[in-house]
Order: C-alpha cells, then structure tokens, then sequence
C-alpha cells in the first residue's frame, strides 16, 4: 500500500504543469499553456471515423480557427436541414 501511494505522488508531481511563470519584473503571469489554448492558429488532428467502415479511420489537422468555422458550418447546416424541411404527404 505504501508503495502505491508513494508512487502515485510520483506521477503527480511529474504530471503537473507549470501554473505560472515569473517575468524578470517579478510578475507572474499565466502558463505558456492556457497562451497556447487560445491561440487560433495553434495545430489540433483528430480521428475521423469513416461512416461504413468500423476499421477505416483518418487523422485530420487543422487549425483552431480551421476548426470553429467548420464546427460553425456543420451547425448552420443541421440547422437548416431541420428548419426547411419539406412539407409531410398525408
């Protein structure tokens, strides 16, 4: 049990990022990551399923910016699809 507690603080310490960094004025500002998180052109690649296929999988990069318009896109057209959709036969 001790050895399970010990290293489990072990990958803790190791695990934790930096939360601030001190500037040579001696203010702290915000970590390099929470810069990164925001910024647009920082790369992100996710895994696309192919529909069809349990096996076929793609691996697509594109940039935050990339991302947010092609979200909004894919949005305004779920929302459009369910707004016009045509009148039922009876």
């Amino acid at each position: 049990m001790k050895t399970l507690m010990v290293s489990l603080a072990g990958v803790a310490l190791i695990a934790t990022p930096a939360v601030a960094v001190v500037t040579p004025d001696g203010q702290a500002t915000a970590a390099v990551q929470d810069k990164d998180k925001n910024d647009p052109n920082r790369m992100i690649c996710r895994t696309i399923e192919s529909t069809g296929s349990r096996l076929r999988k793609e691996r697509q990069c594109m940039s935050a910016a990339e991302w947010t318009v092609l979200n909004a896109q894919n949005r305004r057209d779920v929302e459009r699809g369910q707004v016009n959709r045509p009148l039922e036969k009876k």
